[in-house]
């Protein structure tokens, strides 16, 4: 981008050479722009016309150089840099990839090139900065492919020491606006940096807990207060899929509380377990509340249909339900559970959309619009389990329904369960031209199959202007604290330290 706006500025550059004060006027304002567009693109609603204008520019420069082209090698390059020009704004216009991982990887090639002709005139400081650059590109197309916290890591440590390099390199030509400039973007980066390490130390592998389990799920519940809204999301661990748990024991939870009720068969319920209906008393828990049953709006994943028969038949008539399937003809449902005093269910505004073409083409999510009764806000709902194949994610077709079904008349709840964690999740929002949605979950949520690393992955995504904040949760509920410290790395940290301090105790006798 800087390349971009420097070649367009000296394009249009006057000839000054006999007034020096217009020559050090032109090269500081050309300084101080060189300076500010970083910064002004790290800015969402600048980002994007920012990208708009500069790919531009990009195709009026690549034109301009084609038109000067008189060799045959000439007019080939120029031809080539043109359409990538051409190729990369098209990316940014319809917010497809294609674009961006052209226009990287061409940047990569000229970077190669550079490199090579630095090594061959003997720059070695000149060298290395390509070869940051190299590897930043190709640490960003990584991250654009599959992304990861290390990667983040290291794309991140690899931007600070180019930054701090060309400070270096800026300050030793005198230009100390754009040695401000790289030393202001090196520190964001290390903030940037340092979220990734907050995040990184919450992804921690707990091993197999079996019997220290005791909650009838596999994921925890979320929660959130979004405006007058007490939204509550779960993933309630479908009896068709028990399997996962007692067979390929690939959470590490064969042996918890799972397993071990889902051997009694319920006596109320033909078809379910004891598992079933405890998972049943806790959502009527929830549901009876006093501060969450009022204004509950309860969104749920991975219901059998026995499972809902059953439930319809202990909801208070305070309570509406919406089925992702009336018929219930599938072996999997998500449903939504909501306070019908508090809010008003709009179905001509409602949908069950077939959102994952790429990924899953029969898989559905609720996009479903309620009308809070006391102050007639509209809250759009959407409802979601998202495909978790790490090699072929939901995480891409899911940004895209909400993108392309963006609404700006009314607060949208993103909830359910991702199977990804949230940077993951940042990373396919991102990919789509970013989202004016944030997460509002702070703990973890889940175990990693067959990794054990404790991760949060049961998500609240909001775009309003209400007032928002997620719960604890033992305001989710009623002593849901002790199985979340299970999955807080400060929990067993403490947990060692108790145990060390007792053996230490021991040893002193």
């Amino acid at each position: 981008m800087l390349v971009i706006m420097t070649s367009v500025i000296n394009s249009f550059k006057q000839d000054a050479s006999t007034n020096n004060w217009a020559d050090r006027s032109w090269e500081i304002g050309k300084e101080v722009v060189q300076t500010a567009t970083p910064f002004l693109a790290l800015y969402k609603p600048f980002s994007f016309p920012l990208a708009i204008g500069t790919g531009a520019l990009r195709i009026g420069s690549s034109v301009v150089l084609l038109a000067q082209a008189r060799t045959p090698e000439e007019l080939f390059s120029e031809s080539f840099r043109t359409a990538i020009a051409v190729i990369s704004l098209a990316g940014t216009i319809f917010a497809h990839p294609l674009g961006l991982l052209i226009s990287t990887s061409y940047d990569v090639i000229l970077e190669l090139y550079t490199l090579s002709q630095n090594v061959k005139d003997g720059k070695s400081a000149e060298a290395l900065q390509s070869c940051l650059k190299i590897v930043s590109h190709i640490l960003y197309l990584s991250l654009f492919v599959k992304g990861s916290l290390e990667l983040a890591l290291c794309f991140f440590a690899v931007q600070m020491v180019t930054g701090l390099l060309e400070a270096r390199h800026e300050f030793a030509e005198g230009r100390y606006i754009a040695t401000a400039g790289h030393v202001i973007m090196t520190a964001l980066r290390g903030a940037q940096l340092g979220c990734q390490v907050q995040a990184l130390e919450a992804k921690f592998v707990v091993g197999k807990l079996a019997e220290k389990w005791q909650f009838p799920s596999d994921h925890l519940p979320v929660g959130a207060q979004v405006g007058n809204a007490r939204v509550v999301s779960w993933n309630i661990l479908n009896d068709h899929f028990m399997s996962w748990v007692t067979e390929k024991d690939s959470q590490g939870l064969n042996g918890s509380m799972i397993s071990q009720l889902d051997n009694l068969p319920s006596q109320k319920y033909p078809q379910l377990t004891m598992r079933d209906e405890l998972v049943m008393d806790y959502l009527l828990q929830i549901i009876n509340d006093p501060v969450n049953g009022a204004h509950l709006i309860l969104a749920l994943q991975e219901c059998s249909p026995e499972f809902i028969r059953a439930f319809q038949s202990r909801l208070p008539l305070s309570m509406g339900i919406v089925l992702s399937d009336p018929q219930l003809k599938l072996k999997d449902h998500n449903i939504v559970i909501y306070n019908r005093e508090a809010f008003t269910y709009v179905p001509e505004e409602s949908a069950i959309a077939l959102a994952f073409p790429n990924t899953d083409p029969k898989r559905t999510l609720m996009d479903l619009m309620f009308i809070d009764n006391a102050s007639q806000e509209k809250m759009r709902v959407i409802n979601a389990h998202l495909p978790g194949d790490p090699l072929n994610p939901g995480t891409f077709d899911y940004a895209h329904y909400l993108m392309t079904n963006l609404r700006q008349d009314c607060t949208t709840i993103a909830l359910g369960d991702m199977n990804f964690t949230e940077e993951e999740m940042q990373l396919a929002f991102d990919r789509e031209g970013g989202a004016p949605f944030r997460n509002l979950v702070g703990y973890n949520t889940n175990i990693g199959a067959n990794t054990f690393e404790a991760k949060s992955i049961d998500h609240i995504w909001v775009n309003t202007k209400l007032p928002c904040a997620g719960m604890q949760p033992n305001e989710v509920l009623s002593g849901l604290q002790s199985t979340v410290d299970l999955l807080t790395p400060t929990y067993w940290r403490n947990l060692e330290a108790a145990e060390l301090e007792l053996i230490q105790l021991k040893n002193m006798r």
